[in-house]
């Protein structure tokens, strides 16, 4: 693992026109697959999951792009901080691996490489024979691997998600309109985390908020603009 870490961080950083980098990885959980079970000669393979930390200048132009950048807070170096959730699968035993990695940019934040190449049945976290299906990926020795580049993926147990910093203007109160069918959220920036105000957001709002109790909504149903009042339910 170590040497796997030494050269994500190695390709990281190596380029002075880097965008962003990689500050730290934190391991959470280090587990074999299948109870050690080998895969060819590629051997036993093992999971390990965590948080990946990453920083950005926000005054390089490639980084402009990005939305309120200017905004976000900076450590005492000037950069932008933020964080993924990260899932890798690999040999146990580096030199019996094909030395080839296969990221995958999760949509929503599920694992879609075991189902697509190994023919496998979908697991946010794959644990059984199952999950592996026929084992292709292992065979061949490939080094597996998902980050989290989402914020707003579902909350659920194993889907990856990305830990953006919060873009804030004169300290005013932090909501977000995440828009969904049938309904849209309303969520709130509390104390470091995002706090669900509402889930009764109709999908035609265009701007929401949150006030005594009561949901705020405007938007354009049919063309014409309208303003509500409504319950935020739950």
């Amino acid at each position: 693992m170590k040497k796997l870490v030494l050269t994500i961080l190695f390709l990281s950083t190596s380029s002075s026109t880097s965008f962003a980098k990689v500050v730290r990885f934190d391991i959470e959980e280090r587990t074999d697959v299948l109870d050690g079970r080998a895969f060819g000669l590629a051997g036993g393979y093992e999971k390990i999951s965590g948080r990946v930390y990453f920083a950005v200048d926000s005054k390089i132009d490639p980084n402009l792009i990005i939305t309120d950048i200017d905004k976000a807070p900076v450590n005492e170096n000037g950069l932008v901080e933020f964080s993924s959730e990260f899932y890798i699968l690999k040999p146990k035993k580096a030199e019996r691996g094909n030395g080839s990695l296969l990221l995958e940019v999760a949509n929503r934040g599920r694992k879609a490489l075991l189902p697509f190449f190994n023919l496998a049945a979908a697991s946010h976290d794959p644990q059984t024979e199952l999950h592996f299906g026929d084992g292709f990926l292992m065979r061949e020795g490939f080094t597996l691997i998902w980050v989290g580049w989402q914020w707003d993926t579902p909350e659920i147990e194993g889907r990856m998600r990305m830990f953006p910093p919060v873009a804030t203007e004169d300290g005013s109160r932090q909501l977000l309109l995440v828009p969904g069918r049938p309904t849209g959220r309303l969520i709130e920036r509390v104390d470091g985390e995002w706090k669900v105000l509402s889930s009764a957001v109709p999908k035609w709002a265009t701007s929401a908020t949150y006030s005594d109790g009561s949901l705020l909504v405007v938007g354009s149903p049919g063309g014409a603009l309208q303003f509500a009042t409504l319950n935020p339910g739950s």
